[in-house]
């Protein structure tokens, strides 16, 4: 087995939100390859701080803006 693993989002589940706690739970398949068989599965859990700076990098990335130039502003 290799070191690397990659993380999808597990099918067909949805990210869920303890309404005590508010931490919102995504269930995640864990694989040796991108697109390759699943041979584990996890759990991403954030708070809603988390939850905002995860959709905020991910935005970013999506659309290919560099967050280190505002850094050195």
């Amino acid at each position: 087995m290799s070191e690397t693993r990659f993380t999808t989002v597990k099918a067909g589940c949805r990210p869920v939100r303890d309404q005590g706690s508010g931490l919102i739970t995504v269930p995640l398949e864990l694989r040796e390859e991108p697109r390759g068989e699943a041979v584990g599965e996890t759990a991403l859990r954030l708070d809603g701080v988390g939850a905002e700076l995860l959709h905020a990098y991910l935005t970013r990335a999506l659309d290919g803006v560099d967050g280190s130039a505002e850094r050195r502003r």
